[in-house]
């Protein structure tokens, strides 16, 4: 202020005193209403202070009350079920919302069950198509290096997860009698897990 010949403290003053003193700068704080200070000599020392606005307590005693503030309360709601937003008054709000923003928004149809597709890479499909072939074989290596995989490779089973826990409830289902099979459907969850 001093360098700058004026009497009015900003924001911005403060934020490149604190770049200097390599301190990150105030955020929140705009330049639109400047404080006004004022300068007082004490000796050799410049104080600053701010002019308070003086308040009369007669006046604050006998005023009308603010009005009670509102509680604070929050609800939840579904925005999406299986894909598909249901028909409720939230929605709607969404929706209104959105439309005033110039945004296209898809009309919603309540009740309606149409599947979420999970779509993956080609290299997954490839992936869980030879080590499902690989769990159902003859061979007893061939079963181990396949569930050995599957119990290391998480990032596989994040996306894959799904379709194994299907696969072991089909093999399952159909195989009750074959022991190889579902002592193999058992390693795989283990694996899984």
């Amino acid at each position: 202020m001093r360098h700058g010949k004026r009497s009015k403290l900003t924001s911005e003053d403060i934020n490149h005193a604190l770049r200097v003193r390599n301190v990150e700068p105030l955020y929140g704080y705009t330049a639109g209403s400047p404080s006004h200070f004022s300068s007082v000599t004490h000796g050799q020392q410049h104080v600053h202070y701010v002019n308070d606005q003086e308040v009369d307590l007669e006046e604050i005693v006998n005023g009308p009350l603010p009005p009670v503030p509102l509680d604070v309360n929050y609800t939840a709601h579904w925005l999406a079920v299986d894909g598909v937003q249901p028909a409720i008054v939230q929605t709607d709000r969404c929706r209104t919302i959105l439309s005033t923003s110039n945004q296209q928004v898809v009309p919603s149809v309540a009740h309606q069950d149409t599947p979420v597709e999970h779509v993956i890479t080609r290299e997954l499909q490839l992936y869980y198509e030879k080590t499902t072939e690989c769990i159902l074989s003859p061979s007893e290596e061939d079963r181990t290096i396949a569930i050995n995989s599957l119990a290391t490779d998480a990032a596989v089973m994040k996306d894959l997860a799904p379709y194994y826990v299907e696969f072991i409830a089909d093999q399952l289902s159909s195989n009750l009698k074959n022991l190889t099979v579902a002592r193999s459907m058992m390693r795989l969850t283990r694996a899984i897990l």
